[in-house]
């Protein structure tokens, strides 16, 4: 659309309707497609962090059950051989356990591998009761805020004089994290105690996981800064394998729907909607000027007429209202023509009969301006003898030529001579003397008759 199409307010008006007509729709389509993509996201988050959580913690279960195997067949050692030193130092008991102590009632712990400071001396029926006939897990807190788990053992069962073997599990082995990819893990025990996590985190973050425990599968959002987090829970349940109390861990990462929403909105839905706004103001660019048009050309057909260019006319074909309006005006235009053109003829008319002593000057303008101001095809001027009671001195005026006819007409009766004297709208061609039917009056549809009465009697 043109600078000058702009400058008309209706113009502006129609675009900026175009515009919002199109936009609004399309505005609140892409919100509805961006909740619709920003839910499925978060669903395949949710989904995913479950099955990734899941799966660390049967990664957990796995291991542990490699522990009790591990340490099942250093008991054999110890029942059968007694403190094998050499056995219990091999790379692959190092890297499942930190220690190994051989704890027997009434008497401190013997270290097999490495010593457990300040490890509590537990009694046959404490340990009896602790384990149940199933492998223990036992965690210690400390007061630097890391948690220490231990396995215990029973060396042979059905012996508890034997006592039992204190394992201190491995932490890089046991919370191995190599298999997932989260930003951190938490793992809390059945009390809501930590038993690790793998970041410093702020105290907000602890609040937010504690809606995570003791549920059975959770899921959590929350917003730390600019930062947009998730974390999924799964219980890890230990009583039926060991004699130990169940955990929960959590997976927490940042929530990936929420930026790749916004990298597509970004990298798709804005070029999209610049493309769509480019569109409709193309589209409604070429629509205004196609409805602007017949609107400029009556515009500038009116401003036209009123400089008084009344042949002014307006080609609209666009078979709707504006072609009417178009018509309409070049009708208007045409009367106002022929009203503008009757007016100046009566008023050269009123100049010469008022500025003009010849009649032959008066009679000769009538026929000139007459027919336009009367819109005839013919005009004609006869004069009337009384005392032979007849027309003489015939003159007419056609197509803009003026001719004289010098033969009189036959007498006209009483009855023809009333019908005369007096303004007739209809009368026909037969009614008509023979001289003035001759002036072309033959075959016309409509006859005005005007009497011009000049002092009291028929001239």
């Amino acid at each position: 659309m043109g600078a000058g199409h702009f400058r008309s307010k209706v113009a502006r008006r129609i675009f900026v309707s175009f515009v919002l007509a199109a936009l609004i729709p399309a505005g609140v389509l892409s919100s509805l497609l961006y909740v619709q993509v920003r839910e499925q996201l978060r669903e395949q988050t949710v989904d995913h962090l479950h099955q990734e959580v899941k799966g660390y913690g049967i990664d957990i279960l796995e291991r542990l059950a490699t522990m009790v195997q591990t340490l099942r067949s250093l008991a054999v050692l110890v029942n059968g051989k007694g403190a094998n030193l050499p056995a219990f130092d091999s790379p692959w008991v190092r890297e499942q356990f930190a220690a190994v102590l051989w704890l027997k009632s009434g008497r401190s712990g013997l270290p097999l591998l490495n010593d457990i400071p300040d490890f509590p001396d537990f009694s046959e029926a404490e340990l009896a009761g602790r384990l149940g006939g199933k492998p223990g897990i036992w965690l210690r807190h400390r007061q630097d805020g890391r948690c220490e788990v231990f396995m215990l053992l029973p060396v042979s069962e059905g012996r508890p004089e034997l006592g039992v073997l204190a394992a201190q599990l491995n932490p890089a082995t046991l919370w191995n994290t190599d298999t997932v990819e989260p930003d951190a893990i938490w793992i809390f025990a059945d009390g809501g105690e930590l038993v690790f996590a793998s970041e410093q985190a702020p105290v907000p973050r602890r609040r937010q996981l504690n809606a995570l425990l003791g549920r059975q599968s959770g899921y959590v959002a929350w917003r730390e800064g600019k930062q947009a987090l998730a974390a999924a829970s799964w219980p890890l349940f230990l009583e039926s394998r060991f004699a130990a109390d169940g955990w929960t861990i959590v997976l927490i990462r940042a929530e990936p729907g929420r930026v790749l929403v916004n990298d597509r909105l970004a990298f798709v839905y804005a070029p999209v909607a610049a493309l769509l706004l480019l569109g409709v103001a193309y589209v409604s660019s070429r629509l205004i000027r196609r409805q602007l048009n017949p609107i400029a050309q009556l515009t500038a057909a009116t401003a036209r007429v009123a400089e008084g260019d009344f042949d002014q006319r307006v080609q609209i074909a666009t078979d709707d209202e504006f072609q009417r309006l178009a018509e309409s005006f070049n009708h208007m235009a045409g009367r106002i023509r022929d009203q503008w053109a009757a007016a100046a003829a009566m008023a050269e008319i009123d100049r010469t009969i008022l500025s003009s002593l010849s009649a032959e000057r008066v009679i000769e303008t009538v026929l000139e301006r007459m027919p336009a101001v009367l819109q005839c095809d013919v005009l004609c001027l006869a004069r009337f003898d009384h005392a032979a009671r007849c027309f003489y001195d015939i003159r007419a005026s056609r197509d803009g030529r003026i001719s004289v006819a010098t033969a009189a007409s036959a007498a006209v009766s009483d009855a023809q001579l009333e019908q005369f004297m007096a303004v007739n709208l209809m009368i026909s061609a037969a009614d008509l003397p023979a001289p003035i039917a001759a002036q072309g009056f033959a075959g016309s549809e409509k006859i005005l008759a005007l009497p011009i009465w000049l002092e009291r009697q028929l001239a």
